[in-house]
């Protein structure tokens, strides 16, 4: 569906394009295990990160309550992404002889690639737990994010070209005996990992319902999130879809809308006619090429019919 809005950046009026699925509110799914939350709040520098009332954004959309979560504090770092790469490097090293413990014996070098935060979470995770790391990032990555992945004592390889270039270079040099791929995207054959890091997330939506729940407010009826290789939104799906969540009646599952920062104009809405401005700015100069949640949803959440 197709709904014409000003665009005020132009001044002028173009077509904004929203892509529903009301079928997708009888999705369900297997609920997100408690053990990544357990892990999360079991870690020295854990807090919850704040949820922030909005009333002017709930005047100006007209609407009851408005709440943004507020990740630019998560385990030390500026973004959520802690949450899914320390949870995956704690089962990846799990599941090494002596139950992860660097021995000497086996060193385990842990190889990913970013445009930014998911890099220097998976680099922050290795420096805490005495690991190497080894971060490849496309050549448009901004300089301040490259020092800040260095920072965390990790080794940074630059790759021509887009992101998925540096995927590539990275499914390569995991390929060495002692090295791990910490990816955070999905692809025939590589399921497992990501999906350790998804569950990561499932802290965040569980910090979400008990501060709802403290504020006295409901269910959401519509949450809105940001999908980049798409992990984040498969965790949202999976928390709103495996369960009724504290506060809704039931069969009641909010709307969730999605917006790939990397195309400005192409939000995506489960629910009905779409609400609110879906305009922003892009921020990224590389554009994906496959997202973590489109094969790992189909397979894991679906029509209870």
């Amino acid at each position: 569906m197709i709904y014409p809005e000003t665009d005020s950046e132009a001044g002028s009026t173009s077509p904004l394009p929203w892509y529903t699925r009301p079928a997708a509110r009888a999705w369900t799914c297997a609920p997100p295990p408690a053990d990544a939350q357990h892990f999360h709040t079991s870690l020295p520098e854990y807090a919850p990160t704040p949820l922030h009332e909005l009333p002017f954004l709930a005047r100006e959309f007209t609407v009851a309550r408005v709440f943004v979560k507020d990740e630019s504090t998560r385990l030390g770092l500026p973004a959520f992404k802690a949450l899914g790469a320390s949870w995956a490097i704690h089962r990846i090293l799990a599941r090494e002889p002596n139950g992860g413990r660097d021995t000497g014996d086996r060193p385990v070098r842990l190889v990913t690639a970013t445009d930014g935060n998911h890099g220097r979470a998976v680099a922050r995770s290795a420096r805490r737990l005495g690991r190497q790391a080894h971060v490849f990032v496309p050549d448009g990555v901004h300089p301040a994010a490259v020092a800040a992945i260095e920072r965390e004592g990790a080794e940074v390889t630059t790759v021509a070209g887009p992101y998925d270039a540096a995927v590539r270079a990275a499914r390569a040099a995991a390929e060495a005996p002692d090295a791990v791929l910490v990816q955070d995207m999905a692809w025939d054959g590589y399921e497992e990992i990501p999906a350790w890091i998804v569950a990561g997330y499932a802290t965040l939506f569980a910090e979400v319902d008990a501060q709802l729940d403290a504020a006295g407010a409901q269910s959401p009826s519509l949450v809105a999130v940001p999908v980049g290789v798409g992990s984040l939104a498969q965790a949202a799906v999976t928390h709103y879809r495996g369960g009724r969540t504290a506060g809704s009646a039931p069969g009641e599952a909010p709307a969730r809308g999605a917006h790939r920062p990397g195309r400005r104009r192409a939000p995506h809405l489960s629910g009905d006619r779409p609400r609110g401005d879906p305009r922003t700015h892009q921020h990224r100069g590389h554009r994906r090429q496959s997202t973590a949640a489109s094969p790992m949803i189909s397979g894991r959440c679906g029509s209870s019919k």
